[in-house]
């Protein structure tokens, strides 16, 4: 991937905010990631882990409404919908 073609970082650019900011986008960041690894846990039973290759997909079977998927994806895809 080019330099063109790889994305933006905030942490290459230091000088873009304040301690202030740097935090709150830290804090978010951190809570993000904690509901992501939350909601992708198999044992909460909406997606499956194949061991082979580490990938994670929807559970079969999964009693969850499609409507709940959709949240997901636009919570963590950051979709406007459709």
């Amino acid at each position: 991937m080019s330099r063109r073609e790889s994305p933006i970082l905030f942490c290459e650019y230091p000088f873009l905010f304040d301690p202030q900011a740097k935090t709150l986008l830290l804090r978010c960041d951190a809570t993000r990631q904690m509901r992501t690894r939350d909601i992708l846990n198999p044992d909460y039973g909406m997606f499956t882990e194949f061991p082979d290759t580490r990938r994670i997909w929807f559970k079969e079977g999964a009693l969850e409404a499609a409507a709940t998927y959709v949240l997901i994806g636009e919570a963590l895809g950051g979709s406007g919908g459709v």
